[in-house]
């Protein structure tokens, strides 16, 4: 009987034990939410990492440890974490940097038992939702005509000798007119002259005549 009675206090010590040591493994705080979130991918530059848990944590000592290691392998933690009941806060180095980012965090929960835990999340470069589409021209501006380049200006050779000068086309005329001016005078003058000699010769010979006349006369 007594064998028997042993028997069963063993049992209901192990059972108690067992529920004890399960319900002390359940108890243990858990990581509720984070920001930014895990295994998530942001363009906005994060100015803290905020860690959300199930209870209040111990903020004695250095119970609470936050790391934060960028891309290139360099920790960007800027301060101590700043703890509100169950919520703690670190801030951080705002790096551009894009790629992946660890966050490492070590907290001792409301049972007293150290939890640890690290999750990623990726910083992608902000390329912009927007873009610049060229604005098509006017219809005023479209219907001027461009003005030509400098370089088109400097090559094209300057129009000096492409025809003649204004005026120029009407010198052989003036010159043809001119000439036959001076002729035309020319001849006139020649003219006059042997004119004026005619007369003069007539007049010799009549006086001439009339001298020879009046001689035979006397005689």
């Amino acid at each position: 009987m007594r064998l028997a009675m042993l028997l069963v206090t063993s049992a209901a010590a192990l059972t108690w034990g067992m529920t004890a040591g399960a319900t002390s493994a359940t108890a243990h705080d858990s990581l509720l939410s984070a920001s930014p979130e895990a295994d998530s991918t942001t363009t906005e530059i994060p100015a803290e990492v905020t860690l959300t848990f199930s209870d209040e944590v111990f903020t004695a000592g250095s119970a609470v440890q936050i790391a934060v290691i960028a891309p290139d392998g360099e920790e960007i933690v800027a301060g101590s974490p700043a703890i509100n009941g169950n919520t703690v806060s670190q801030p951080i180095t705002e790096t551009a940097t894009p790629g992946t980012f660890t966050v490492q965090w070590r907290v001792v929960s409301s049972d007293g038992h150290p939890i640890s835990d690290e999750y990623t999340y990726t910083l992608a470069q902000n390329t912009g939702t927007e873009e610049s589409t060229p604005s098509s021209p006017s219809s005023s501006e479209a219907d001027q005509d461009p003005a030509p380049s400098s370089t088109a200006a400097a090559t094209q050779p300057a129009d000096v000798h492409s025809g003649p000068r204004e005026g120029t086309e009407f010198l052989p005329i003036m010159t043809v007119i001119a000439g036959v001016g001076v002729v035309g005078g020319a001849l006139v003058s020649v003219m006059m002259v042997a004119r004026a000699r005619r007369r003069r010769d007539r007049a010799d010979a009549n006086a001439a005549t009339k001298t020879v006349g009046g001689s035979e006369r006397n005689g």
